[in-house]
């Protein structure tokens, strides 16, 4: 496990380089399951000194300086102290008695892996041998990415079998020609100051010019909590054989052709035309820049785009020429890109998918051991990454899909990789045909009943949702009640107040199985006040306040609540139907349970909806479930890119305190985005020039209205008051007056001039929600089949 590193003199401080800073703001800002680690294990088969190779790990740790570097603060700022001597231990730990030693020394590893490292304190870079047998060795290098790379780890272990070989053969190892890390960060200075950048920052600019929507092949939308999920594949021998002919009939190298391969892949799984991804590369340009044995590391955008007529053979010239010219701007951060673009939220992607052809040689030779290298680990990702390694040391090119298991669960994990396998297979033998007549869906279950067996949607329900901006933003401001500052609510005070909530039903008898009806709650404790019956395990079910009395009598007839919450009640109805009903005045105020709540389950009821269709007609209920309403939420803010930099104005139904005209869920929205809320009752009426003021007063980026009118931009205006303007009798109004109004599923319309973007253009009608497919069926499967 983690090993203490005893303090010895140290031969400076050194800054972070920015590939540096990139894994410490990832360190420090993650989820405490981030894994930021590199991991490799070198299974060596033979008589094996064990002397011999951890004299030579002790010697490649004196030679270079990431074995020897901690990260400490300075005034605030992270930097990397450098020791004069490694001082840390190589350990050898024997598991050649166990029943299952390969086992054993897996287990370990992996559990190593997962353990937390503090960076001033613990071994950043680690090196264990095990004995697996009389004649098996195996040994573990991991280091933290923010003192190495997997180019960096790619050096240490030749230098190692270099010089176990010297000693091994009574000889001093020949001098190491590494680079050293004062020179790694002249270089980067160098570059910054230089021409190469502005010429490297003018081609990206190019390259994403009206960049196209990040791709996924989840249909999830939900933070990436970090964590560790991989599936491993190996390409079938004969189609890699057939990659390995066309290498050398093309003249292309190994890494342009499976980069198209998964390219395609990715092109037919997700439908995209235009397709951005994420390649890591070295960073490093120049002879000397390729002898350092640190963190140099970043990652490029390859934009790969897509005709119905393009063939492998097309598509693999197009990505060579792209690699080659990325390859020559690679030194320009990712990290620049980013803020070239103006992405500040850790939601805003380039893109999602990657892909990595690990191109490093690891052709070792430990005297005349045969050696066989395992990747264990890259570190966590963001979506999916999908990995390639063509190594002359074990059997043929080894697929690995590597996910954040907050987006992906196993077997859809491994669902994917099995389609890889059978389009490249398919794909192999069609080089020259269009890639989009390529058949390998035979090979998996058929669409309709994939569809029917499995319901990806996201994993947290929107009580866990907000619990993640209140650990994130506590202090933030959630909900802000205009002119009323007193019931404004941070996000640990909206969190706080459902949990309040939540205890006082639990503690009344209520929870899972029960609906709870809610009735004329105030606008601001509205949010809180269904966040806590959702939290309690229970649903909700609104009842309107301006609706007959008739309509709530068969409503509760049909529901049968376990309780109302209400400030006035719902109407002359008779004895409530013998349902309780508790005042909302003063409901979360102690009282409570005090024992721990288990989050509500994915597929249990949150609310429940009410449609009637007239006074003689029977109320229709629907139940929606939690992740129904996550993936609506999730959905929604993804479609319209908030962020907790956005304001939400909500003009209410009514200036007296009654719950908001406007849908829950919509409230939902800025909460889950981690943005504010602002609810105003007052200018509902008040005019164009009141309503533009009130928007530059709170800087809204979006509004929704729940009154009389809608509102919304207008496309193409200059001004706030020119954007914003009442639509009147919205209902009545002809379908070209609506021409170019995004009115989005969510209800929420973007004021774009505030945002200082373009005006936006309207969704696409049919567009399907996040997590929902459709299934575009044959006029023939329509028809009705008769009997006789």
């Amino acid at each position: 496990m983690p090993l203490d590193i005893i303090p010895v003199p140290e031969i400076g401080i050194f800054p972070l380089t920015l590939a540096q800073q990139g894994a410490w703001a990832t360190h420090k800002l993650g989820s405490g399951d981030v894994v930021c680690k590199i991991a490799e294990t070198f299974e060596i088969k033979g008589q094996v000194d064990v002397g011999f190779l951890r004299k030579a790990l002790h010697r490649v740790a004196d030679e270079i300086e990431p074995p020897r570097t901690v990260i400490v603060e300075r005034d605030g700022r992270p930097c990397q102290l450098v020791h004069s001597r490694f001082t840390g231990s190589i350990g050898v730990i024997d598991f050649g008695d166990e029943a299952d030693p390969v086992g054993c020394a897996m287990h370990w590893m992996m559990q190593e892996l997962l353990t937390p490292l503090d960076l001033e304190h613990d071994a950043l870079w680690l090196s264990v041998i095990f004995k697996a047998g009389p004649d098996r060795v195996f040994w573990y290098h991991r280091c933290h990415h923010i003192i190495g790379d997997g180019f960096a780890a790619a050096l240490v272990a030749h230098r190692v079998a270099a010089i176990y070989s010297a000693f091994l053969d009574g000889q001093e190892p020949a001098p190491n020609g590494f680079g050293s890390l004062s020179r790694q960060i002249e270089d980067e200075h160098r570059y910054r100051g230089s021409g190469a950048i502005v010429s490297d920052r003018e081609y990206w600019k190019r390259q994403l010019a009206d960049l196209p929507a990040p791709v996924s092949l989840t249909r999830r939308r939900v933070p990436s909590w970090g964590g560790l999920l991989r599936s491993t594949a190996y390409l079938p021998a004969p189609c890699a054989a057939r990659f390995q002919e066309a290498v050398r009939g093309l003249n292309v190298t190994v890494p342009q052709i499976l980069t198209a391969v998964v390219a395609a892949y990715f092109h037919r799984e997700s439908g995209a035309n235009d397709l951005v991804v994420k390649m890591p590369v070295s960073g490093r340009m120049g002879r000397e820049m390729r002898t350092v044995p640190g963190m140099v590391a970043n990652a490029v955008p390859l934009r790969i785009r897509f005709t119905p007529q393009t063939t492998l053979l097309d598509l693999v010239a197009q990505v060579g020429r792209s690699m080659r010219a990325a390859l020559r701007h690679q030194r320009y951060r990712y990290e620049d890109l980013r803020q070239d673009l103006g992405f500040i939220s850790p939601s805003q992607q380039i893109c999602a998918l990657g892909i990595n052809i690990e191109p490093f040689d690891y052709a070792l030779q430990f005297g005349d051991c045969q050696t066989t290298v395992h990747n264990l680990c890259n570190g966590s990702v963001d979506d999916l990454v999908v990995f390639a390694y063509d190594r002359p040391d074990q059997r043929g090119i080894r697929i690995d899909f590597d996910a954040s298991p907050a987006l992906y669960s196993r077997q859809e994990l491994e669902t994917l990789q099995n389609r890889l396998l059978c389009f490249a297979t398919e794909l192999s033998v069609s080089t020259d045909v269009p890639i989009a007549s390529v058949r390998y869906a035979e090979a998996v279950a058929p669409e309709r009943e994939r569809l029917a067996v499995t319901r990806p949607g996201p994993v947290e329900t929107l009580p866990e949702l907000i619990a993640f901006q209140a650990a994130c933003r506590p202090d933030a401001l959630a909900v802000m009640v205009q002119g009323d500052p007193a019931r404004n609510l941070t996000y640990r005070a909206l969190d706080l107040l459902g949990d309040r909530i939540a205890r006082a039903l639990v503690g009344r008898g209520l929870g899972a199985g029960d609906i709870v009806a809610v009735a004329e709650p105030c606008a601001d404790t509205l949010p809180g006040f269904l966040l806590g019956i959702l939290r309690a395990g229970a649903a909700y079910m609104l009842l309107d306040p301006d609706a007959a009395p008739e309509h709530h009598a068969k409503i509760l007839y049909d529901a049968v609540p376990a309780a109302i919450l209400s400030n006035r009640g719902v109407g002359p109805i008779p004895d409530l139907c013998g349902i309780p009903l508790v005042s909302l005045a003063g409901f979360d105020a102690g009282g409570g349970s005090s024992t721990a709540l288990a989050p509500p389950q994915p597929d249990a009821t949150a609310y429940i909806l009410y449609a009637c269709g007239g006074r003689s007609t029977r109320p229709r209920g629907y139940d929606v479930a939690n992740w129904n309403v996550s993936n609506f939420l999730m959905s929604a803010v993804a479609g319209l890119k908030a962020d907790a930099s956005d304001v939400f104005l909500a003009i209410t139904k009514t200036d007296d305190d009654r719950m908001p005209g406007i849908s829950p869920m919509a409230l939902f929205v800025p909460l889950v985005a981690g943005a504010t809320l602002v609810l105003d009752s007052n200018c509902n009426q008040a005019g164009v020039a009141v309503s533009a003021g009130l928007i530059r007063d709170t800087r809204a980026t979006y509004m929704l209205s729940g009154g009389s009118g809608e509102y919304g931009p207008v496309p193409g205006s200059r001004t706030v008051e020119e954007q914003f303007t009442t639509l009147h009798d919205f209902g009545r109004r002809r379908r070209q007056d609506m021409a170019g109004i995004d009115f989005n599923r969510s209800g929420w319309a973007p004021l774009d001039v505030v945002r200082g973007r373009p005006p936006s253009s309207p969704a696409r009608a049919g567009s399907p929600i996040t997590s929902m497919s459709l299934l575009n069926l044959p006029t023939e499967t329509l028809r009705p089949r008769l009997s006789v």
